[in-house]
């Protein structure tokens, strides 16, 4: 009787063991260790500020936090790092809300074109957004999640096969884009073509696409400027991301553990701007691009204008999609647009 109760227990103690691995994170003597996941490389622009901010709440906490990085989709596939933290199987996860738009919904608006120049002024409008709007956090919230920092891109511009300098030329254009960068294009009567980024090199040799809109930092992280020569550095639109917690695990932590998340947020979103697009699209990225023989040719203000004013019905359009979801799609494009004019004044140098 003695050896049964003795083996049962034994097996109790494995059983538990393997719920914290398959759980993700641990405590081990007083340090939680928590699997990050993400779809970037760790040698990419976008994976070094994704870093930053890890190494930077490992710093703060005094080593009591202490993430498992998994990169390269090496965890789980990219479109299931959402669900990755309801599971969990990932405690915190890099999430592009247009893998989820029934799910993320109002987060989504972070893809709508604009013309703003600056990854800070996307971060932090999105970073407010969320913070600050019940109905956006409760998105995530629903999918076992916290919101924890914003992963915005730089502006993205066109790259091409052919010259462009207006608006004029994309008539007739194949373009590689996605989401509400998609319906701009079509509006000055380019060909959009949905084609995931790992097939753009060959589309872009073969001439099955003429172009492709992405920021310089994702040209160059993919070598795309190897296939067309001609950049369009007309701010057209961009997306942003995020990085979130999965919840019970946020949940646990203590207050002051939720303030070093917190706080290294908002020195996040400076390093990140300097990372990813003064040091990394402004800079390295460009600076490859033209030695490689890419010719940049800048945006227009008469482009801007007319970009400013084919996005407005897109803009309409996706807030009467979210109110016919019942979701406050007004309210959140408003508040949305008025951080984006109100970060825009406050770029770091």
């Amino acid at each position: 009787m003695k050896s049964r109760k003795i083996l049962l227990y034994l097996v109790f103690c494995i059983f538990f063991a393997g719920q914290i691995g398959l759980n993700g994170a641990s405590h081990a003597q007083g340090q939680i260790k928590l699997r990050f996941g993400t779809l970037d490389g760790q040698n990419t622009i976008i994976g070094k500020g994704q870093a930053w901010y890890l190494d930077r709440v490992e710093e703060l906490s005094k080593g009591r936090i202490k993430f498992e990085i998994y990169w390269s989709s090496s965890l789980v596939p990219p479109r299931q790092l959402l669900d990755a933290l309801k599971t969990g199987v990932a405690d915190v996860s890099f999430l592009i809300p247009g893998f989820y738009p029934s799910k993320l919904s109002l987060q989504t608006v972070g893809t709508l074109p604009t013309t703003y120049k600056n990854a800070y002024t996307f971060g932090m409008a999105l970073h407010d957004l969320v913070l600050t709007t019940p109905a956006v956090s409760n998105e995530l919230a629903n999918w076992g999640g916290v919101y924890l920092t914003s992963v915005a891109f730089p502006p993205y511009n066109l790259l091409s096969k052919t010259p462009i300098n207006s608006v004029d030329n994309l008539k007739g254009m194949k373009v590689r884009t996605f989401g509400g960068m998609a319906v701009l294009m079509k509006q000055f009567g380019a060909v959009v073509v949905s084609i995931p980024t790992p097939q753009v090199y060959n589309a872009l040799q073969r001439g099955t696409i003429d172009a492709a809109i992405y920021p310089p930092l994702l040209i160059t992280d993919f070598k795309f400027h190897e296939t067309a020569k001609y950049l369009w550095a007309q701010p057209i639109g961009t997306t942003v991301s995020s990085l979130g917690m999965r919840k019970t695990m946020w949940d646990s932590l203590s207050g002051d553990l939720k303030a070093i998340f917190r706080k290294a947020a908002l020195e996040h979103q400076i390093a990140y701007h300097r990372i990813v697009q003064v040091e990394g699209s402004e800079v390295t990225a460009k600076k490859m691009l033209l030695e490689a023989g890419v010719k940049i040719t800048p945006g227009t203000k008469e482009a801007t204008a007319l970009i400013n004013e084919k996005a407005g019905p897109i803009w309409t359009d996706w807030i009467k999609k979210m109110e016919d979801k019942g979701l406050p799609g007004q309210m959140v494009a408003d508040k949305f647009r008025s951080l984006l004019v109100e970060y825009s004044k406050k770029v770091p140098k």
